[in-house]
């Protein structure tokens, strides 16, 4: 019985903290992207110009 109750507990903690961590690294490629697109942006703007 006592495993039956620590199962899914287990497993939505490990949910959660693989979710937080998905979320953290997808943030960090977004920003990375957006500052890659800006990076080249003021290229083209510089050559341009």
């Amino acid at each position: 019985m006592k495993s039956l109750f620590q199962l899914p507990l287990w497993s939505h903690f490990e949910w959660h903290w693989h979710g937080s961590v998905l979320h953290s690294t997808l943030y960090r490629e977004l920003i990375l992207a957006l500052l890659i697109i800006l990076f080249l942006l003021f290229a083209a703007i510089g050559l341009n110009v």
